[in-house]
Protein backbone atom coordinates (compact mmCIF):
# COMPACT_ATOMS: atom_id res chain seq x y z
CA UNK A 1 0.00 0.00 0.00
CA UNK A 2 2.81 2.40 0.88
CA UNK A 3 4.59 1.67 -2.41
CA UNK A 4 1.50 2.56 -4.39
CA UNK A 5 1.14 5.82 -2.47
CA UNK A 6 4.73 6.76 -3.32
CA UNK A 7 4.09 6.11 -7.00
CA UNK A 8 0.97 8.29 -6.86
CA UNK A 9 2.92 10.99 -5.05
CA UNK A 10 5.50 11.11 -7.83
CA UNK A 11 2.74 11.25 -10.43
CA UNK A 12 0.97 14.05 -8.58
CA UNK A 13 4.20 16.04 -8.22
CA UNK A 14 4.82 15.59 -11.95
CA UNK A 15 1.29 16.76 -12.76
CA UNK A 16 1.69 19.76 -10.46
CA UNK A 17 5.01 20.75 -12.03
CA UNK A 18 3.57 20.30 -15.52
CA UNK A 19 0.50 22.38 -14.77
CA UNK A 20 2.67 25.10 -13.19
CA UNK A 21 4.90 25.23 -16.28
CA UNK A 22 1.84 25.30 -18.54
CA UNK A 23 0.36 28.13 -16.48
CA UNK A 24 3.57 30.15 -16.72
CA UNK A 25 3.81 29.65 -20.47
CA UNK A 26 0.14 30.49 -20.98
CA UNK A 27 0.54 33.64 -18.85
CA UNK A 28 3.54 34.76 -20.90
CA UNK A 29 1.70 34.19 -24.19
CA UNK A 30 -1.36 36.01 -22.86
CA UNK A 31 0.77 38.94 -21.74
CA UNK A 32 2.51 39.14 -25.12
CA UNK A 33 -0.78 39.10 -27.03
CA UNK A 34 -2.32 41.73 -24.73
CA UNK A 35 0.75 43.96 -25.13
CA UNK A 36 0.71 43.68 -28.93
CA UNK A 37 -2.99 44.52 -29.07
CA UNK A 38 -2.50 47.43 -26.68
CA UNK A 39 0.35 48.85 -28.78
CA UNK A 40 -1.72 48.43 -31.98
CA UNK A 41 -4.73 50.21 -30.47
CA UNK A 42 -2.61 53.04 -29.01
CA UNK A 43 -0.84 53.59 -32.34
CA UNK A 44 -4.15 53.59 -34.18
CA UNK A 45 -5.65 56.14 -31.78
CA UNK A 46 -2.57 58.36 -32.01
CA UNK A 47 -2.59 58.19 -35.81
CA UNK A 48 -6.28 59.07 -35.87
CA UNK A 49 -5.76 62.07 -33.58
CA UNK A 50 -2.72 63.17 -35.58
CA UNK A 51 -4.72 63.02 -38.81
CA UNK A 52 -7.40 65.20 -37.28
CA UNK A 53 -4.83 67.73 -36.08
CA UNK A 54 -3.20 67.88 -39.50
CA UNK A 55 -6.56 68.22 -41.25
CA UNK A 56 -7.69 70.90 -38.83
CA UNK A 57 -4.54 72.94 -39.43
CA UNK A 58 -4.95 72.75 -43.21
CA UNK A 59 -8.62 73.69 -43.02
CA UNK A 60 -7.72 76.66 -40.81
CA UNK A 61 -4.93 77.81 -43.15
CA UNK A 62 -7.03 77.38 -46.27
CA UNK A 63 -9.67 79.75 -44.85
CA UNK A 64 -7.31 82.71 -45.39
CA UNK A 65 -6.93 84.18 -48.90
CA UNK A 66 -3.61 83.60 -50.62
CA UNK A 67 -1.80 86.96 -50.99
CA UNK A 68 0.57 85.63 -53.67
CA UNK A 69 -2.22 84.12 -55.80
Amino acid sequence: MVGQEREKLGLLIGIMLGSTAFSLILGAVNSRIFTRISIYVNNDIQAHIFDHIIDARWKELSAYPCPAC
